[in-house]
């Protein structure tokens, strides 16, 4: 009951063929929204839910989750956007580093995805939370960010991931020393587009 109140939002019609873009881009971001700003325990309930009633319910909730989070993404991605022509010019050339006060950490993944999709280099998003910076990186093409940081390690409280996407935490006076690592690193590894 959970998935068909929650596709009926999703304006998938009942009884179409669930496709993969379905899923990937009208059920996933909602499934994920209580998670990134609010609690993902709601996510659960609708999915364990068998009162459709109740289910419409837990849908509507996590589809005002849903626009709420896509309300944070876009004024943080229009900042970073702008900040990023700030630092870096209109076709950056390396690996970009933006940070930001008011950040959601829940959303500085799908900003660094859009930045390495935009620019073709690979991004990290810094948000401020409890006088720490914290952030998420995402690759642009094949480059390796995990392995990057591993060269950039010197200037991190901490990081882990992947090749394709990273967390890392680093005190807020190392920023701009780790930009400007971050930029030499990617540079050294032929991100320019």
């Amino acid at each position: 009951p959970g998935l068909e109140a929650l596709k009926k939002l999703a304006n998938i019609r009942k009884g179409a063929f669930l496709g993969g873009r379905d899923i990937a881009f009208k059920l996933a971001p909602r499934l994920n929204a209580p998670g990134r700003i609010d609690d993902p325990d709601l996510t659960l309930k609708l999915l364990l839910e068998r009162d459709p009633l109740r289910a419409k319910v837990y849908a509507e909730k996590i589809e005002a989750l849903n626009r709420r989070r896509r309300e944070i993404a876009d004024g943080i991605m229009k900042d970073a956007l702008e900040r990023t022509r700030a630092l870096y010019g209109e076709r950056p050339r390396t690996g970009i580093v933006i940070d930001g006060e008011g950040y959601h950490p829940g959303v500085l993944g799908i900003i660094a995805s859009r930045l390495a999709d935009r620019f073709g280099v690979p991004a990290i998003v810094l948000g401020y939370e409890e006088g720490i910076a914290i952030g998420s990186g995402r690759r642009a093409g094949a480059f390796n960010i995990h392995g990057a940081l591993l060269d950039c390690a010197e200037y991190l409280i901490g990081f882990g991931g992947h090749e394709a996407a990273v967390g890392v935490r680093l005190e807020p006076s190392r920023v701009d020393a780790f930009r400007e690592a971050f930029a030499a690193r990617s540079e050294s590894l032929g991100t320019a587009p």
